[in-house]
This record gives structure tokens, sequence and C-alpha cells, in this order.
């Protein structure tokens, strides 16, 4: 099974984009899309964390099942902004299933790149977290934050509904799909791929009045992305990244549950 081809044989690809806006232009448009990026998914986060407490402690329903549905609308909500806003300032801003890394289906090479990807970021995240832990300030052994409840086997299964399939799926778009396709129009490969992975470590970490928290966590994150963004550039798709991602959160779920239990 093959993936049509992102180019197309009577249009090649172009670079007029790069090539006609002047390096500050490039710049402002770099951080316009993080800010906007980024601002959509915390805004969206927070509006919808007033309604959603309110169901916590004023409703019978699960705690699981709150964060799930919770987890679900911020994603879809974030995404249909992402792709609809610009598009309705212009149409040149559109966002396209082949920009998103969505053209075509999932192939059997994808099915390969998923786990070699997955060995090779927890091979690396292993290097820098060693490296990193004779830092005071670094503390490899931190607690990644767990909203869910994982004492009952339906919740587990919700949990791993939301963890190993709803994340997945939604934080590829999100960072590797729209991210990555729009910082790559306006810089390269490189620039694209580390910004993305900054900002995708940068929403794992927890700030309070106590400090920055689970940075090691967003260590282990950024590496992955850097491994995902590499993955999307040869497979010219999301598809592998998103099932990495799975085994990544399926893994992760099944060590945090028999430690918690």
């Amino acid at each position: 099974m093959e993936r049509a081809s992102k180019k197309s044989p009577n249009k090649p690809e172009s670079t007029q984009p790069k090539s006609k806006l002047s390096l500050s232009a490039r710049i402002g448009l770099i951080v316009a899309i993080l800010v906007f990026s980024m601002g959509a998914f915390y805004l969206v986060s927070f509006l919808l964390s007033f309604p959603f407490s309110f169901l916590l402690h004023h409703t019978s329903l699960s705690r699981n099942l709150i964060q799930t549905i919770y987890s679900l609308l911020t994603y879809a909500i974030v995404i249909t902004i992402l792709v609809l806003v610009p598009k309705l300032i212009n149409k040149k801003w559109k966002s396209t299933r082949e920009s998103l890394g969505l053209l075509g289906l999932p192939t059997f090479a994808d099915l390969g790149l998923a786990p070699a990807g997955f060995i090779v970021a927890t091979v690396l995240a292993g290097i820098a977290t060693m490296l990193l832990s004779n830092f005071s300030w670094f503390d490899a052994t931190e607690s990644q934050a767990m909203t869910y409840n994982l004492a009952y086997a339906p919740e587990r299964l919700i949990a791993l509904f939301s963890l190993a399939i709803v994340a997945p799926i939604a934080e590829e778009i999100i960072f590797r799909g729209y991210l990555y396709g729009k910082l790559k129009k306006y810089s390269n490969v490189i620039v694209a791929t580390i910004l993305t992975s900054l900002a995708f470590g940068a929403m794992h970490l927890i700030i309070n009045s106590t400090g920055i928290h689970q940075l090691n966590a967003a260590v282990n994150v950024f590496i992955m992305s850097l491994v995902l963004c590499v993955l999307r550039e040869i497979s010219d798709s999301i598809y592998a990244g998103i099932l990495m991602h799975m085994i990544k959160n399926i893994i992760a779920f099944f060590i945090l549950y028999n430690m918690m239990y």
C-alpha cells in the first residue's frame, strides 16, 4: 500500500513564499504562528476548565469521563480554530490534508517506522536524562501529574482511551501536522523541528508559585517530538508519528499504573 506523493508531477514544489519574504517578515510570521497555535491551545483549555470544573464537583459523572470529554472538546475546538481561522482571514493561509500530514492512508512502512522511532526516542531521552541529572535543578525522578483515577477497571479503560487514542491523534495533528507544517513553510526542517519540539515540551511543563515542575517530562517529550518530526519528513505524513505516540503513551500508562498500584 503506497501513499500518494506530496508533489504533483505537473507542479514542482514551490519555494516562492520563502524567496519573496524578507528574513524579518519570515521571523514575524514564525512568531505569529507559534503565538496563535499555543495561544489557541491555552485559551481553549482555560475557558473550558470552568464548566468542567463545575461538572466535576456538582455531578455524579466519573472524573475520568469528565476529563476525557474535556480533552476531546479542547482538542476539537483547537484544531477547528487552527484550520478555519487563518482560512477566514486569508484563503492563502488555508490548511489542507497534505499540509497537515494527513494525505492518503497509513502504510505498512508507517507500522515499521513507529516502533523504530519509539526505540530511538527512548534511547536518546535516556541519554539526555542521564546527562541532565548531573545538574541540581533537574530532578529525573519527579513524577508526572496524573489526573485520572486508575483504581477501577472501567475507569482505567476510559483513561487509556483518552491517553492512548485521543491524545496521540489530536496532538500529532496540532503539533507535527499544523504547527510543524506552517513553521517549515517559512523556515526550514531544522528550525521547524526545534521550535515545534520546544512548544510541545513547554506544553508538558507545570508552572506555579512553587516553581517549574515536570522538567524531566518536558525533556522527554521534546526529544520524542524531534523524532516525530523526523518521521513526518521520512513518511510525508503524521501517521507513523501517531502510531509511535500511541505506543509511548500505552507503555507509559501501564508503567505508571504499576507504580501507583
